[in-house]
């Protein structure tokens, strides 16, 4: 780390109201091409509410690769999720599948996806501050969250 922050906040007097959250190679596309509304996962936020959710898709990309503004979370139950397949680029099956017996679904309700002129690839992230991929979302700390507003992020 040799820009003096850590990624990850390390408590709330760090914390900035941002995430990044993880996703699969297979969803690169759709997010490139900014066509997802609502992001489902089993965890999210509770304790706060992050406004901005950085991309980051995993290998072999490795790289952050945009960001989203994040108009609300929402718990939903199963039926109101399937209402929202299409805006999500799911099928019944994939979110069945994913969700298994869970009553209850987590939902980003998200907007404005911006794109990174430049990816940030894993390496560079390790080297300014310690970046490890999470298994669902980290909070940025407030190092990190200065340090990502520095970069060039376009409008798709």
């Amino acid at each position: 780390m040799s820009d003096g922050f850590a990624f990850k906040a390390a408590g709330q007097e760090d914390a900035s109201n941002e995430i990044v959250v993880s996703f699969s190679a297979h969803w690169r596309g759709s997010l490139l091409n900014a066509d997802i509304k609502h992001v489902f996962r089993k965890r999210v936020p509770k304790s706060f509410e992050p406004r901005l959710m950085y991309i980051y898709v995993g290998s072999p990309h490795s790289e952050i690769i945009g960001r989203a503004e994040i108009n609300s979370i929402e718990l939903l139950d199963f039926d109101s999720a399937v209402s929202l397949l299409e805006s999500a680029k799911l099928t019944k099956q994939e979110l069945s599948s994913y969700f298994g017996n869970d009553p209850v679904v987590g939902c980003y309700d998200i907007a404005n996806i911006e794109l990174a002129a430049e990816p940030l690839s894993l390496n560079s992230l390790f080297h300014h501050s310690g970046f490890h991929p999470p298994q669902s979302f980290v909070r940025a700390s407030i190092g990190a969250s200065s340090w990502l507003k520095t970069q060039t992020w376009t409008t798709k």
